[in-house]
């Protein structure tokens, strides 16, 4: 039996015996439950984002990214970090996607 699945048993017992105020707690408590689980899904997602940013370094000195799977690709920083998009720079350290160049 989940968490959840108490609180709906202890709630319509409550109900059933006319007790509101611990009714209302009962129901307080899985609405908190239930948007503690949507924050929490939320912090997993970014987490996810994160965890593949992990593997791209900075190059020393320098503000591009280097690709971990080809160390001799540099990579946008903004578009890798904003929109989780690996986008390789051109040959003059220039995203053609969100039109910045680096040095």
């Amino acid at each position: 039996m989940t968490v959840m699945d108490g609180l709906k048993g202890a709630a319509a017992t409550l109900r059933a015996a006319d007790k509101i105020p611990e009714y209302n707690a009962i129901l307080d408590a899985q609405q908190k439950i239930f948007d503690l689980q949507g924050e929490n899904q939320q912090l997993k997602n970014k987490l996810a984002k994160l965890d593949k940013l992990k593997n791209v370094d900075f190059e020393k000195g320098h503000s591009w990214m280097i690709d971990p799977k080809d160390p001799d690709r540099k990579l946008c920083p903004i578009c890798t970090q904003k929109n989780d998009i690996r986008h390789p720079l051109n040959s003059m350290n220039y995203c053609n996607v969100c039109k910045r160049g680096y040095e």
